[in-house]
């Protein structure tokens, strides 16, 4: 992108990423833009809005941004009055994107700005939003519905006015703002750990096409690429459309489909750097343990290894009882006197198998609390950053079990360490009220537990079969205070014995999936 003054300072790259059901991210440099519509439409209106309103009004003309949704990727121009346009080629670089921005202060003054192309120029593809639903019904359960409420921020301003400079000179910011933009939505606050820098998912498609400056005897112009266009929708694998599929008729993924592949997308990402997610509700029998079984399980099948599950229980927790155990009994008080030695520059990650245990299925390890009846050693916060220090060298996600009293120091400790906070309980009310006032009791902490409380994803588990009015009440008692809402069937396998996520009924499977792309969004 180039930029349009010296007298304004650099402006980042931007990334506009939506999902088919209505959600997306527009990430802006190292800062993450969440947003929510009522469908991936609506989700592509708020997405130009927020890039008018945080990015056009600040360089004075139209900004350059990757545009990804489930029909492939694309470079558009978004301009300060809001409307979209597709980018022509740059001319400071052989090929579009081929160059690095010049920044204000390096060298002569920026390139001049790409003027609009012609008002009869079909609009990108990304902006028309073909073959695609113009409305989000509900999911059915088995698809894994979850609600959003949708975060203030201050009110969206347009610039003085909507045209680009067509000349590399400065271009001055406006001198009042005129009324808000209707399109315009609120962004929601920065996170309050600033201090760790969110980079932008990688994308999930390949980049698209591009047109590519040719020079001739006139004046340049813009040829179509010969790469091939954008990707196309990979077909439908499942239902009557797969075996429509399956037998030469090309048929493309239903929404339930599309959905399920949006999923598997957020839980497969990998962060730049570790992420730490604290499992916390201060009432016993709340769910707590198959949650961080069961997200561990997601994120590990997708993602792949480097999760750990860690009972961070205070006396003896139910992680050893509800996963597989390794060759030995080793539990987090045992790996504690190791903890130097494992953050040494000769310790290896194999060593740690002596100390975790391995759930060969679903590809994660589990850290268990210690297990003796009459140990008088109660993990500490001290000791939890120790041991935190350790898991977060050799993992790149880590969930954290926790006990019931609130105010230990190690679980103190686990939301001082926390990226993202989970919230389960069950149809029993008791569960969902006592994690609705730690929910309170976060808010007044402190600025980091509050940013947890307001941004965490509560899971409400059905314990009992059969339809239940109280899942309707705790699910709509949630939304006000937590970002997302999930439900989960009630599963047998669930509350005996060993959990093995292979043995859950397949609508289970699919609603942690949608648990597990919840909790993803906030990392």
């Amino acid at each position: 992108m180039s930029h349009l003054g010296d007298d304004l300072p650099p402006f980042p790259p931007v990334l506009a990423r939506v999902f088919s059901d209505g959600t997306g991210e527009v990430t802006i440099g190292n800062t993450r833009h969440r947003i929510s519509a009522d469908d991936v439409n609506g989700a592509r209106a708020e997405a130009a809005a927020l890039i008018t309103q945080k990015a056009a009004r600040v360089v004075g003309g139209p900004v350059r941004v990757e545009a990804i949704d489930p029909t492939g990727s694309s470079i558009v121009l978004v301009h300060p009055d809001g409307t979209v346009t597709a980018a022509p080629p740059r001319e400071d670089a052989g090929s579009p994107e081929s160059a690095p921005d010049q920044e204000i202060g390096e060298g002569p003054a920026s390139a001049p700005v790409t003027p609009d192309p012609p008002a009869d120029e079909e609009e990108p593809s990304w902006w028309r939003g073909d073959d695609l639903p113009t409305s989000a019904p509900a999911v059915a359960a088995e698809t894994g519905s979850f609600a959003s409420t949708t975060p203030a921020s201050d009110p969206p301003a347009a610039p003085a006015s909507p045209d680009p400079p067509t000349t590399p000179a400065p271009a001055a910011p406006a001198a009042a703002d005129p009324a808000p933009d209707p399109r315009a939505f609120a962004a929601p606050a920065a996170p309050a750990r600033a201090a760790r820098a969110h980079a932008a998912p990688p994308s999930a498609v390949p980049t698209p096409a591009a047109t590519t400056p040719v020079a001739t005897n006139g004046p340049r112009h813009a040829r179509k690429s010969f790469i091939a266009a954008a990707p196309a929708v990979t077909p439908a694998q499942v239902g009557f459309r797969g075996a429509l599929n399956r037998v030469g008729i090309r048929a493309k993924p239903s929404r339930a489909e599309q959905l399920l592949r949006d999923d598997v997308i957020r839980v497969s990402q990998h962060w730049p750097g570790p992420r730490t997610i604290a499992i916390a509700n201060g009432k016993g029998s709340a769910n707590k343990t198959p949650t961080m079984v069961c997200l561990a399980a997601v994120f590990g099948r997708y993602g792949g290894t480097g999760v750990l599950g860690w009972d961070n229980n205070e006396t003896r927790g139910t992680a050893s009882w509800r996963t597989q155990q390794g060759p030995h009994q080793s539990t987090a008080l045992d790996l504690l006197p190791h903890c130097n030695d494992l953050l040494g520059t000769g310790a290896q990650a194999a060593q740690l198998a002596a100390y975790v245990h391995h759930q060969v299925e679903d590809r994660c390890d589990v850290l268990w609390s210690d297990q003796s009846i009459e140990g008088e050693h109660e993990i500490s916060g001290e000791e939890v950053d120790a041991v935190h220090q350790v898991a977060s060298k050799y993992y790149r996600l880590i969930l954290m079990d926790s006990g019931n009293n609130e105010r230990a120091s190690n679980w103190r400790a686990m939301i001082g360490h926390a990226d993202q906070l989970v919230v389960p309980c069950t149809n029993v009310e008791d569960t969902a009220e006592a994690g609705a006032r730690m929910l309170e009791a976060l808010t007044q902490r402190d600025e980091h537990s509050a940013h947890l409380a307001s941004n965490a994803v509560a899971i409400v588990s059905q314990r009992t079969p059969g339809k239940d009015p109280d899942m309707t009440r705790i699910e709509q008692g949630f939304k006000p205070l937590v970002r997302r809402v999930v439900t989960v069937p009630h599963d047998p396998a669930l509350y005996s014995g060993v959990i093995r996520f292979d043995s859950l009924r397949p609508a289970t499977q699919r609603a942690w999936l949608a648990a597990g792309a919840a909790v993803a969004e906030g990392l």
